[in-house]
């Protein structure tokens, strides 16, 4: 070992590596590098990474096109070369941020699959989080549409009591849209909502989720915790609760970098939030319709009923994420569950009976009546009437005119008792109905010490002994 190299090894601190003053000659490799560098550097461009070229795709691609006799082994030890090279220029550094309470809160959407009524469904859950104290809200729905993202928000503001300065948010159409390269503009409806709470909008870059970490954190923290394994439910408000409880509980959880827990540091928080207005924005998304000749509106594919006096009158449609709401002339003349089935229909059988009642006809094979919850009842109590009366469409009148006054539900009972007993008729039908509408409980007897004014006669017990003289004291023939 030469002098050098060893005062060189005494002078500075190990570990000593060999190392080469210029690098080693590498005809294969150098031939084909600027090719290989190529192709891959145009894989950065396409999103898709499973269109992107393996190793293996990139020697057959040598071998055929450029006639390569070299080894794949050579290939992929390029690759994974010029891979990690482009890698750790495009990693970008990130600068940690530090929020004052009540500055800023972000705001995402994530989609899980829940067990709801026995079968996988999926479903989009909302997610906000304050950026200082943590404090996280998540609740479920149907779709991201706007009225759902309204009413997260909502849910969020009151979960927190306040009203951060500023909401951090993607480019959704519910949102923003997008004009041009760089250019955004705000939804007019959301623009509404932002006015109505007071807070500013802050948009990320598009395609740069990560500007708004701590929610993007949240959604995962959600998907491992909230949704693993995956929950049982009965429908949408059970799901609802379940979220409920599980963000109070992440309240206990301890806040980075800091002695207090999420509850704690909410608390603080809530000290800088703006105070929420005195009345709640109206979530509901607007539309107009017209009602056609069978009673029914057209909403987003689906169709509502209406009363039948109602039909070819111009109407408003009030969409929330749970309800549909249809208003005529400043009065809700219906209202129903909403449904996101594409062409279906959804009847309520109490906007039909007047029409009923003047077709009784067509009762059996109307469709308000096929698909309400008395359908079988009345099945059963028309086929009764056959053989039974003179007119059965007269008879089913009269039960449609009893169903406005006293309502469906109490007649399909009264309907259910008449075919269990075999009474057939209009008449027992109403019977029926009159004793389940009347109040079973007898009226208490009134107390004496409520009305000291009234005389008060002490009960006397009945003596049979003065019957039997008063017969005694007759003609033999009786009183």
């Amino acid at each position: 070992m030469s002098r050098r190299t060893v005062r060189r090894y005494i002078q500075s601190d190990g570990p000593w590596r060999y190392t080469l003053r210029e690098p080693r000659p590498r005809p294969v490799a150098d031939a084909i590098e600027p090719i290989v560098r190529e192709i891959i550097e145009n894989d950065q461009r396409v999103r898709n990474r499973k269109q992107r070229h393996t190793a293996r795709r990139i020697y057959v691609r040598l071998v055929e096109e450029h006639g390569y006799r070299g080894s794949e082994r050579t290939v992929r030890r390029l690759v994974a070369a010029i891979k990690q090279e482009i890698g750790a220029r495009s990693k970008e550094v990130f600068l940690p941020l530090e929020f004052e309470y009540g500055q800023a809160f972000e705001a995402d959407w994530l989609e899980v699959v829940v067990e709801m009524g026995g079968r996988l469904v999926p479903v989009n859950v909302f997610a906000a989080r304050l950026r200082a104290s943590r404090a996280s809200f998540a609740k479920a729905y149907p779709t991201t549409r706007q009225e759902a993202l309204f009413d997260g928000l909502q849910g969020a503001f009151h979960f927190w009591d306040g009203v951060p300065e500023t909401g951090r948010f993607d480019n959704p159409l519910t949102v923003a849209k997008i004009i041009k390269r760089g250019t955004r503009e705000e939804n007019e409806r959301f623009a509404q909502f932002r006015a109505h709470y007071g807070f500013k909008l802050s948009l990320c870059t598009p395609g740069e989720g990560h500007e708004k970490g701590s929610v993007e954190n949240f959604v995962g923290f959600v998907q491992r915790h909230f949704f693993t394994p995956v929950p049982r439910v009965k429908d949408y408000d059970d799901l609802n609760a379940y979220l409920r409880a599980k963000c109070e509980r992440y309240l206990d959880y301890p806040v980075p970098d800091s002695h207090l827990t999420v509850g704690e540091a909410l608390a603080e928080e809530r000290k800088h939030l703006m105070p929420l207005p005195a009345t709640d924005f109206d979530p509901a998304r607007l539309a107009f319709a017209k009602v056609n000749k069978f009673a029914l509106v057209r909403f987003d594919n689906h169709r509502y009923s209406v009363p039948v006096d109602h039909a070819h009158r111009n109407v408003m449609v009030k969409a929330y994420v749970d309800r549909v709401e249809i208003w005529r002339d400043g009065a809700k003349v219906a209202e129903h569950r909403r449904s996101y089935v594409k062409g279906g229909e959804t009847y309520e059988l109490a906007h039909y009976l007047p029409l009923l009642a003047r077709k009784p006809g067509a009762i059996v094979l109307a469709r308000p009546v096929r698909s309400s919850e008395v359908a079988a009842v009345i099945q059963q109590f028309h086929r009764g009437l056959q053989g039974r009366v003179q007119r059965p469409a007269t008879e089913m009148a009269r039960i449609m005119e009893l169903m406005r006054q006293a309502g469906i539900e109490v007649v399909g009972r009264a309907l259910e008792l008449a075919v269990r007993r075999g009474c057939f008729s209009y008449d027992a039908v109403a019977c029926i109905t009159r004793a389940l509408s009347e109040d079973p409980e007898p009226p208490a007897p009134l107390s004496p010490e409520r009305y000291p004014h009234l005389p008060h006669i002490p009960p006397t017990t009945v003596n049979l002994r003065e019957y039997d003289a008063l017969l005694a004291r007759g003609d033999g023939h009786g009183l």
